[in-house]
């Protein structure tokens, strides 16, 4: 941020906390435990179901397959191998990525949530 946007956003902070009194320290712990729990912790499960989708994709990836004569809707041993590994494969990769950036995401809302809660307040005052 430039240091000009800083002293707007400052300035319209001052205009708003002038108004509320007491009730700005009330808002803004609101929106502190609003970054924590609806961004962050919310985050944090997203990536733990991604990641266990994930873990399920590579059981079933490394699971043997049946070497049987058995006709399944007349494709080969071989290619219903191929078409397994590559099914689980792509999910298994797009999950695992899909997970980590939402670690992140949660990660960084929990540890530092008085920023996003000051990038809220910056993006609704019009900045």
């Amino acid at each position: 941020m430039s240091e000009s946007m800083m002293q707007e956003i400052l300035k319209r902070l001052d205009t708003i906390g002038a108004k509320l009194g007491e009730g700005a320290e009330f808002a803004w712990r609101v929106s502190i435990k609003q970054q924590m729990i609806n961004n962050g912790i919310l985050n944090l499960i997203i990536s733990a179901v991604l990641l266990a989708v994930c873990w399920a994709l590579v059981k079933i990836l490394r699971s043997p397959y049946p070497t049987d004569s058995e006709d399944y809707n007349g494709l080969e041993d071989e290619t219903r191998h191929i078409l397994k590994v590559a099914g689980c494969g792509a999910g298994t990769a797009i999950t695992f990525v899909w997970g980590l950036i939402v670690l992140y995401e949660g990660l960084v809302h929990v540890i530092n949530p008085q920023y996003y809660a000051l990038m809220d307040l910056a993006r609704l005052l019009g900045k």
